[in-house]
């Protein structure tokens, strides 16, 4: 959480189990735990101000810490993981399109898109988004949208696997984790971070 007073982790109950998100204070204390509906249905989570809101593949839900009930706020199959802009607008995106709330988190509107991105992130400005696609050789490379129309541009094409795409603070240039094959140990894998300028017209 923003105010460093709070964070959140995948904690499942058993090695197994399915993957809960708990609530732990800064002393490691656990203040409340979301209990996943079953294997492999949470995506992701982000914190929105003091709230926490989870995505679960098919729903987005808010949860107010101590409080039992989780406000629905949008829904879809396979769901990614929510991003948070500065402004308190929230993304999650749904194959080919994006869910777009408004920052109180009352209205949501839709965007259709030619890609069907994930692990998506804001940039500062909130007019931009940098995320994850496939390619037809099962690789992942890193994209940029542009708000509000969708237009994209897929910034990397190469063998490696792309992870984690962040914009710097000035929103010129994107940093991202790329895994690789060792080419003198092939069975061990390499990962470094890169970056990659932001194209002006982007």
């Amino acid at each position: 959480r923003a105010d460093g007073r709070a964070v959140a982790v995948v904690a499942p109950r058993c090695p197994s189990g399915p993957p809960d998100v708990a609530v732990l204070d800064r002393h490691a204390v656990e203040l409340d735990r979301f209990v996943a509906p079953g294997p492999g249905t949470v995506a992701g989570f982000a914190w929105h101000g003091e709230r926490l809101l989870i995505s679960t593949e098919r729903r987005l839900l808010a949860l107010t810490i101590g409080d039992t009930a989780a406000t629905l706020l949008t829904a879809a199959d396979r769901l990614s993981a929510p991003a948070v802009a500065r402004d308190g607008r929230v993304v999650t995106a749904a194959e080919k399109r994006l869910h777009l709330l408004a920052a109180d988190l009352s209205e949501t509107s839709m965007v259709d898109l030619a890609v069907a991105p994930r692990a998506l992130s804001f940039a500062a400005t909130g007019d931009r988004l940098v995320g994850l696609v496939g390619d037809a050789r099962g690789h992942t490379e890193v994209v940029v949208l542009r708000l509000p129309d969708g237009e994209h541009r897929v910034l990397t094409k190469n063998d490696r696997e792309e992870r984690a795409p962040q914009f710097n603070p000035r929103g010129d240039r994107i940093y991202f984790e790329t895994r690789g094959t060792d080419p003198v140990l092939p069975a061990r894998t390499l990962s470094r971070i890169a970056s990659l300028p932001v194209p002006a017209d982007v």
